[in-house]
């Protein structure tokens, strides 16, 4: 990338879609394997103090 080109909307522009598109995988990866995760960190802490 030609750093001439960046400037600083050019900057803000790209970090706002790098940071959307982080937040709509974050948003996939919890709907989709949320629940799961939740109980199986749940379960593994409860294991882990319980024994």
């Amino acid at each position: 990338m030609a750093l001439g080109v960046l400037n600083k909307d050019g900057v803000l522009v790209i970090v706002g879609v790098l940071l959307a598109f982080l937040g709509i995988s974050v948003t996939s990866v919890v709907l989709i394997a949320g629940p799961k995760l939740v109980m199986g960190m749940f379960s593994f802490i409860y294991k882990f103090f319980v024994i």
